[in-house]
């Protein structure tokens, strides 16, 4: 006997999805069943702790292997407590499918109680302005017709989740024929937009003859085709490269990395190439107390290409501050790239070559000096009590520089970005990008995922985790034992939402009062937690309390040691300012 939650599973199975998360519900009962007893843990179920958890690890999972996971979700409560997540999913443009258990609708067939709260109208619209889609079928064919749909939208750029509630009446209903409507191997992926090449062929003449071009990229890096034809695009053309960071863009350590450089220097550029800048407006200004300050020269030519625009939400304003540009190009980005690197050669001559190799002399050596400058002010502070971030950054890069590494979880943005600065990333991949919305619990969650996509790849994964964001989720350190995803956990530990402490002194200090009262409501030094007796608890290895500068490499060493022979995770904690 068949029942229609075997042919969901059946349909998932065809999309090759090797994973699905959940925390259990009796809403999707059925298919628990059929992932367990039908198919065989084919995909291979992740149990976690809280719905969160499990939408996070999917959006790791995601970002690390370009693959789609699913998510299976409790009824209306579960979907209330992974909302958090999928809006983080949303805002970073991820793919994941979102599958959402509900009570009968047929009120007929609900038990007394229960199936009744946790079956609700318009399941959806807790979250129908953060998903890219969303759907409830009324019956098992229009949810098998709505499975494909949802594939073909998740593999279809630009990403964002899918969400699909199916009651338990379809999920357990005996199947009695043959009811498959659909092929897979027929159900083919949209293109995406590619550029008018009379467009290329103007913005090839604009960037050879600007003096001082620079190109800004954000979420362009999804996949290593994409790096590689911006290195080459760049390298071709001694173009500088600011790395937003959205995803990893480009190698940090290649003499055409500016990111970082001093405002100042955005006056001398004559002309500009966005790829998936997310905020024009944070990119290329900053907004002060006498107001917004622009980088550069109003009369700079902006050209921006993105697909942004074909997923713009109705609820959230993640769509940035309008910003004025000369040209948008609803493209997508890698083949835009590609094209505009063939025009370009066709058009370089002798004297571009030569401006070429000048402007590459001129940028290597802002880079070095750049570059030089933060590992000196590192080390210059090796001392300090507690650690400050550089320093502790710097010591964990030169414990892990003869490794290959992924760093999953950025952790605070001070962290990432002296990360960035400090450490050798590469290679496509070696960095997965931020959590998109800034909600807090994002970081061991998505780290888990991005480690479950890396477990049999030989990498070591990295997740520089914010002590604030751990405690939201701590519960996920069981799911990251009881599977053993090597991870290496090192809790970037200052005791404090660090963030809402400098905003209390801010105001403290403007309004001129007490700024020692800073630390009430933002601090954890009255009762600060023991990580590794919580990581013990949940059965990780885990070090002692890291204070001084000098215990850092021989203590990330032996973690690293430990998951390499035991491909468990381990957690280091660190105490910084």
């Amino acid at each position: 006997m068949k029942f229609g939650s075997d042919l969901i599973i059946d349909i998932i199975k065809q999309y090759q999805v090797d994973y699905v998360a959940f925390n259990p519900g009796a809403s999707f009962r059925g298919l628990h069943d059929s992932l367990v007893n039908y198919a065989n843990n084919q995909p291979a179920l992740i149990m976690c702790c809280h719905e969160e958890i499990a939408v996070a690890i999917a959006h790791g999972y995601a970002k690390a292997s370009n693959k789609i996971m699913a998510v299976f979700i409790h009824a209306n409560i579960g979907l209330q407590h992974a909302s958090m997540a999928i809006f983080n999913a949303w805002c970073d443009r991820v793919p994941i499918l979102l599958i959402g258990g509900i009570g009968p609708m047929d009120a007929n067939l609900r038990r007394p109680w229960i199936e009744w709260i946790h079956t609700s109208n318009h399941h959806d619209v807790i979250i129908r302005d953060y998903v890219k889609w969303c759907d409830q079928p009324y019956s098992l064919k229009a949810a098998e017709e709505s499975l494909h749909r949802a594939f073909q939208l998740l593999q279809t750029e630009p990403a964002a989740p899918v969400y699909l509630a199916i009651d338990c009446d379809i999920q357990e209903a005996v199947i009695h024929s043959d009811t498959i409507q659909y092929d897979k191997k027929r159900m083919t992926t949209a293109t995406v937009p590619h550029p008018d090449p009379d467009i290329l062929q103007q913005i090839a003449r604009e960037l050879l003859n600007a003096k001082n071009p620079i190109i800004i990229a954000d979420y362009y890096g999804k996949s290593s085709q994409a790096v590689d034809a911006l290195l080459a695009f760049a390298t071709r053309f001694s173009i500088p490269v600011i790395d937003r960071g959205g995803r990893f863009n480009f190698p940090t350590n290649h003499p055409l990395n500016l990111t970082g450089v001093e405002p100042d220097y955005y006056r001398k550029i004559d002309y500009i190439l966005c790829l998936d800048v997310q905020d024009l407006w944070g990119a290329l200004g900053a907004l002060t107390s006498t107001g917004y300050h622009s980088y550069v020269n109003h009369e700079t030519p902006i050209i921006h290409v993105s697909l942004s625009n074909y997923l713009v939400s109705k609820w959230v304003a993640d769509y940035q501050k309008l910003y004025h540009v000369a040209l948008t190009i609803q493209a997508d980005s890698v083949s835009t790239l590609s094209g505009l690197k063939k025009i370009c050669d066709s058009f370089v001559t002798n004297h571009h070559q030569i401006q070429f190799d000048n402007r590459l002399t001129d940028t290597l050596c802002i880079h070095q000096q750049l570059r030089n400058n933060w590992i000196n002010l590192a080390k210059s502070k090796k001392n300090d009590r507690p650690l400050s971030s550089a320093t502790t950054i710097y010591e964990i890069g030169q414990a892990i520089k003869d490794e290959q590494w992924v760093l999953t979880n950025g952790g605070s943005l001070e962290t990432d970005q002296w990360a960035k600065r400090l450490w050798d990333f590469e290679r496509a991949g070696s960095h997965i990008g931020h959590s998109g919305g800034a909600g807090l619990g994002y970081g061991l969650s998505a780290s888990i995922g991005a480690a479950l996509a890396h477990k049999n790849t030989g990498y070591i994964c990295i997740n520089l985790q914010a002590d604030g964001d751990l405690l939201f989720t701590p519960s996920a350190l069981w799911t990251a034992a009881h599977y053993d995803i090597p991870l290496l956990i090192i809790v970037m530990n200052n005791r404090s939402y660090n963030n809402s402490k400098e905003h209390a002194l801010k105001v403290a200090q403007f309004r001129e009062r007490n700024v020692m009262n800073a630390g009430i409501g933002t601090d954890f030094t009255g009762l600060a937690t023991n990580f590794k007796k919580l990581a013990q608890s949940f059965g990780l290895e885990a070090f002692d309390l890291i204070e001084t500068a000098d215990d850092i490499v021989p203590t990330i060493k032996k973690a690293i040691h430990y998951i390499k022979n035991n491909h468990k995770p381990c957690l280091v904690d660190i105490l910084i300012q």
